[in-house]
């Protein structure tokens, strides 16, 4: 296998063959002809490509184009508001309060969207005969309908404290929050009533329900456990990107005395929800009829009105930091206070536009370099791969192991879960987000693996 040289040896390389070049085209060339110029130029320009550094500088650029920082001076808005120099809402990038915004509109808006959609099954009955809906009341259908405009108002209860409490936090008053909502997001993850009703099945699996999530949370322990001796526990930064609602987060950041655990989480909404949980005055717990929404795969309507409570008043440890950021634009926070840098992605990889950018961002905050005080960097990541439908490249499992190695890591452990069950379960599927009492069931086999930055200070046989 070959890696990139440094880019000194480049920079220099590409001098030399620049002037080489010119030296030798200018010998055949009539004089004052512009061709020995531009081949140099051509051949410089070339090698400077290659290097991490442009590299580095122009997927910053282009990651900050994505996230509209420098359109948004040329997009007609209209006025943000107001905010206290020291608000946490006018610190966070214009996307980042569009994405803000969103989510907790769409966290208020749950119940009039709900109920739409309520009515329109209404509207469509009302198109049967009169005979075919006297059929389908005897049966309870009506009654059922109504008792889902009823639990989305219990649904609605709960949502409505996620925003309150989100806009306490941020700083958000009413009025800088009408004015801020009129925005349209044109990358928003957190605009659609379908995202408030998925983070019901988020509160269950991360919060009401460890079975989806602790075969994953006992492999990341096993492996930091190996790669974390114990007196270096407290200079360790872990960074947890796509968090979503926090518990693997809160489980890593639990399990010992880690320097920092960085949760990182674009969506707003997620992040409101994961707020939300450590909320301390939340004293009781929480209430929600997460299967209302949905009428289809379901045998009984006991099934799907039942009620599922989560705790809310979970107290999160003082070494967890939670941010709404994107994960490719994240900075450690006083990264040179830590020696091991490991990044833990669970059901986060699959999701990128390019993967490629993840890979490169996990390479920049967790290599060991000159510049920076980490001597180890490590990533361990538990998934499937399940391509969205704008994905620049869609790798299998093999592709990104022969990715990883050329990038500079060296693997640990790497598990496939459809070849070695045991490492989870007996048949080595997870469920994620799934109903049990549904006649739809999701599951998946996952990729795991926990691999070592071959730079790093600290040598495994």
């Amino acid at each position: 296998m070959t890696t990139n040289p440094p880019d000194s040896d480049l920079l220099l390389l590409s001098l030399v063959s620049g002037a080489a070049l010119y030296l030798v085209v200018g010998l055949v060339t009539p004089r004052g002809s512009p061709v020995p110029v531009l081949v140099a130029v051509f051949v410089f320009s070339n090698m400077l490509s290659r290097t991490t550094f442009f590299q580095t500088l122009v997927r910053k650029t282009r990651l900050a184009i994505d996230k509209r920082e420098w359109a948004l001076p040329w997009i007609a808005l209209e006025p943000i508001g107001v905010f206290t120099e020291n608000s946490a809402f006018a610190a966070l990038p214009k996307l980042l309060q569009l994405e803000l915004l969103q989510a907790i509109s769409s966290l208020e808006d749950y119940a009039s969207n709900s109920r739409k959609t309520n009515d329109r099954r209404r509207s469509l009955f009302r198109l049967m005969s009169w005979r075919q809906q006297k059929l389908c009341d005897e049966a309870g259908y009506s009654r059922k309908l109504k008792e889902i405009d009823a639990s989305i108002g219990k649904n609605q209860a709960v949502f409505s404290a996620i925003a309150d409490a989100a806009k306490k936090n941020y700083g958000i008053s009413y009025k800088d929050s009408s004015a801020m909502i009129k925005q349209k997001a044109t990358k928003s993850t957190s605009s659609s009533n379908y995202r408030v009703v998925e983070s019901m099945g988020h509160f269950i699996r991360d919060w009401a329900d460890s079975k989806e999530t602790s075969p994953l949370v006992n492999y990341i322990f096993k492996h930091l456990d190996d790669i974390i001796p114990k007196d270096e526990v407290e200079k360790t930064c872990i960074i947890v990107p796509g968090s979503g609602l926090g518990r693997v987060a809160h489980e890593i950041a639990s399990h010992q005395k880690y320097g920092a655990v960085h949760a990182v989480e674009f969506s707003g909404l997620m992040h409101c929800c994961n707020q939300f949980v450590y909320e301390a005055a939340s004293k009781s717990k929480h209430v929600l009829v997460p299967y209302a929404n949905s009428t289809s795969n379901y045998l009984t309507s006991d099934a799907q009105f039942r009620e599922v409570e989560f705790p809310a008043a979970t107290t999160k440890p003082s070494n967890l930091h939670l941010h709404l950021d994107d994960f490719c634009a994240f900075q450690v926070p006083e990264a040179q206070k830590y020696e091991n840098v490991v990044i833990v992605s669970v059901f986060f990889i699959d999701t990128a536009e390019n993967i490629l950018d993840y890979f490169d961002q996990i390479n920049q905050l967790s290599a060991p370099s000159r510049k920076s005080k980490t001597k180890n960097g490590y990533w361990i990541n538990v998934g499937p791969l399940k391509y969205g439908s704008a994905a620049r490249a869609e790798l299998n499992g093999d592709e990104i192991a022969h990715i990883r190695k050329s990038m500079g890591w060296r693997d640990i452990d790497t598990t496939n879960t459809l070849e070695s069950p045991e490492a989870i379960n007996k048949n080595g599927l997870l469920p994620y987000i799934t109903d049990e009492k549904s006649l739809w069931q999701g599951f998946y086999g996952v990729t795991m693996w926990c691999t070592a930055h071959k730079d790093n200070l600290r040598k495994r046989n």
